[in-house]
């Protein structure tokens, strides 16, 4: 992008931002990813700030935030965070594979022999830890993020609506 900042405007710079770089840099498996080190966190970062400042024309001087605000881009790590409530309302409503649903725990009304109406019925039942790194695993860390989700989103009739949901919450623009 750097060859191309001085011959391209700036919505063509945006756009192979978009399609080339955070399509494979971060969207691809980065559910998996996720739980790398904060280091490598930091490193992909700046990769993205980087990118927004040949797409804006920005120095170095303008603060991270609004870098992000002119270009209309959003952190990554709520990036990553948007696709694991979507990871976790698919497995909800059965949209996920199989082999995949087998790894995740049952509710709390499907593990427990209580016949009463709980208000965590269909929370998911915690599961166990034996080490930080499989704490910080896709499908732990996506279940304490899906935990303290609002309701009323996590309730979305369809999986578009619930996208729309996280949109608004998120105030995405893309």
């Amino acid at each position: 992008m750097k060859f191309l900042k001085f011959k391209l405007k700036r919505h063509s710079l945006n756009q192979i931002y978009i399609l080339y770089l955070r399509l494979h840099l971060y969207e691809y498996a980065s559910l998996l990813w996720d739980s790398c080190t904060q280091y490598e966190k930091d490193q992909v970062k700046k990769i993205q700030y980087e990118a927004a400042r040949i797409v804006t024309g920005l120095t170095r001087s303008v603060s991270i935030n609004n870098l992000l605000k002119e270009v209309g881009w959003v952190p990554l790590s709520d990036r990553r965070k948007i696709q694991k409530y979507v990871f976790i309302y698919k497995e909800k409503h059965g949209l996920l594979p199989e082999y995949l649903h087998e790894l995740f725990p049952g509710t709390v009304h499907e593990i427990s022999d209580n016949q009463y109406a709980l208000r965590n019925n269909e929370s998911y039942a915690s599961v166990a830890r034996r080490t930080e790194v499989y704490a910080k695993s896709v499908i732990p860390l996506s279940l304490s993020l899906w935990s303290n989700l609002d309701s009323n989103i996590r309730s979305a009739d369809s999986l578009n609506a619930f996208k729309n949901e996280l949109k608004l919450l998120y105030q995405l623009l893309y």
